[in-house]
């Protein structure tokens, strides 16, 4: 008898102890944080619609929103080896790439030249080419010199709103050298400054 009350003691202690252990793991489960805390959820960059590509004759790719209208500017008499215009259906925003050849023999050079000072100069890349992102109150330029040729890629907008950013963003990461479709004349030495972006939306408005 006394060996049936002393098998039921331990059995009654083993299950109030798994209890207890049970209990304790689960409170100490709730104290971590939550899997779901710890997940950070960036903002989707505002979608830019169908993307085109274009291919310069000089030798370089880039994609571009296809609703926007592009055009090779570039004329037999020209002193650059490129010059493209792309322009958005609302001609608020306007994005000039161009290459040129030039006497600047660094970027440094260049930016003490431009009659706009920048509201802000930051490290870039254009290719496989170390750039300067420029910032002005009415747009963002791009620049890179290699091997004498000055490359800038410029978006201007007249109003505020942040798509030209993402624009030009993805232009300028798009930007890729290819093989040139045709042979392209050296173009005369043009030193002239392009940084005076609110003289190319002028342009634009008329």
């Amino acid at each position: 008898m006394k060996g049936k009350i002393i098998l039921t003691i331990i059995g009654i202690t083993l299950i109030v102890g798994a209890v207890g252990i049970s209990m304790y793991k689960n409170s100490q489960r709730s104290k971590l944080p939550s899997p779901q805390a710890d997940i950070t959820i960036n903002s989707p960059t505002p979608s830019l619609g169908k993307i085109a590509d274009y291919t310069d004759p000089s030798g370089f790719i880039i994609k571009y929103p296809a609703s926007y209208a592009l055009k090779n500017m570039l004329s037999k008499n020209s002193p650059n080896y490129a010059e493209v215009s792309i322009i958005s259906p609302d001609r608020s925003i306007k994005i000039n790439i161009s290459a040129t050849d030039t006497n600047y023999k660094s970027l440094e050079e260049f930016l003490k030249s431009l009659k706009t000072n920048p509201s802000l100069i930051s490290p870039g890349q254009l290719a496989d080419m170390k750039a300067k992102e420029l910032s002005f109150t009415t747009g963002l330029q791009t620049v890179a010199i290699d091997q004498g040729i000055l490359f800038t890629i410029s978006t201007e907008t007249l109003n505020q709103k942040n798509e030209f950013k993402n624009i030009h963003k993805n232009i300028v990461s798009s930007f890729a050298f290819v093989s040139p479709t045709k042979a392209e004349q050296s173009p005369a030495i043009n030193n002239n400054s392009i940084g005076d972006v609110q003289s190319d939306i002028e342009e634009v408005v008329e």
